[in-house]
């Protein structure tokens, strides 16, 4: 049967089909549960919530399924530029987005600081709510983390975007590997080189990445049907990981601007960009972009001072109904998406792929 994977039998699903976890609060207790009671793997980003925040979903979730889930965290870079960010750099970031305010008419943001990060509070938050899979991206949590999660029950997935960092898996406590091709959307989790180094297509890391590991393999990265889905399968991937088709749906916390957007004919224009968040990153096009593509690299501010300053202009081009300006992450589709409902989803992938099992 095409759903015994290592994969699925490790995480105890029936199928192995995750649902990708979404940063900025896209994530819902709601969709995880639809997936997961669907036979897939529910997941939740937790990168921005406080840790009394990630116990209260996790209770929320465990409210909502008896199935296996995923909880994601991120893994802090260590970019010593932020700390570094001086009036100098300043100086050249309202030079440049100070266009963006004056045209809002909104008063120019003051100059950031850096806020101390809470990583270890919100591992030590995970650790204690014990959910049946963890996964990170950015880099590999401390073994002490690895061992203390496994020692609990759980299994833990790394986030792998070239082979240098599926190896460093591989030698690590870490029970699957993450392939995330260069059409995945949001965020691209590298951590051993520059992100813009490491854009290797989903087939091609897929492929690279089984050539050399043992480990089981997932694949994410433009799959948005079953019949990519299936492709990957039959290439030897363990799993696959699927994001954008499920941010699309009802269940997810994305607004339904951006829902429609990820249904429509304009989620085949996709671009990767750093303006939003200081790092590398794929979107829908935007306007924003398109403005401002001519800047500076120096004038961007690093991960996360650039989404501290640009964020007053956000609130106000969102209640403006200024979309064309915003952020709509998504990865490239394989095909368009149509299902609305994250359990039809989920059946439908399923009904692709076994259909095209000959």
């Amino acid at each position: 049967m095409w759903n015994r994977t290592k994969v699925s039998e490790l995480l105890g699903i029936r199928y192995p089909i995750i649902q990708g976890p979404f940063g900025g609060r896209f994530s819902s207790a709601k969709l995880l549960a639809s997936v997961s009671n669907a036979g897939g793997l529910g997941s939740f980003g937790l990168n921005s919530y406080q840790p009394e925040e990630i116990l209260e979903i996790n209770r929320q979730i465990k409210a909502a399924t008896d199935k296996p889930y995923n909880l994601n965290l991120w893994i802090p870079l260590e970019e010593s530029h932020q700390t570094d960010y001086s009036g100098e750099n300043f100086e050249k970031w309202k030079s440049e987005f100070g266009k963006l305010y004056k045209k809002l008419d909104l008063p120019l943001p003051e100059m950031p600081r850096t806020k101390r990060p809470i990583n270890n509070e919100q591992i030590e938050a995970l650790i204690q709510a014990a959910p049946p899979v963890a996964s990170f991206i950015f880099g590999i949590p401390n073994e002490s983390v690895i061992r203390e999660l496994q020692k609990v029950g759980t299994k833990v997935i790394v986030a792998a975007t070239n082979l240098e960092e599926a190896i460093a898996i591989e030698e690590s406590k870490a029970d699957i590997i993450l392939a995330t091709g260069r059409e995945a959307g949001g965020h691209r989790p590298s951590f051993k080189r520059r992100a813009s180094d490491s854009l290797l297509s989903t087939e091609e890391l897929a492929k690279e990445v089984l050539s050399n590991v043992s480990k089981p393999v997932v694949v994410a990265g433009g799959i948005t049907d079953g019949y990519k889905a299936n492709q990957f399968l039959k290439l030897g991937v363990s799993g696959v990981q699927i994001g954008t088709a499920f941010l699309a749906c009802d269940e997810s916390n994305a607004s339904e601007h951006h829902k429609e957007l990820l249904r429509s004919e304009s989620s085949y224009t996709t671009q990767l960009t750093n303006i939003f968040s200081g790092r590398l990153a794929r979107t829908m096009s935007s306007k924003l972009v398109s403005d401002f593509d001519s800047v500076k690299s120096d004038a961007i501010a690093p991960y996360p001072l650039q989404s501290q300053l640009l964020a007053p202009a956000m609130k106000e081009l969102k209640a403006r109904g200024m979309f064309e300006y915003t952020a709509h992450w998504a990865g490239i589709p394989s095909s368009l998406i149509v299902e609305r409902n994250a359990e039809s989803l989920l059946r439908s992938l399923v009904t692709q792929i076994e259909s095209d099992q000959f």
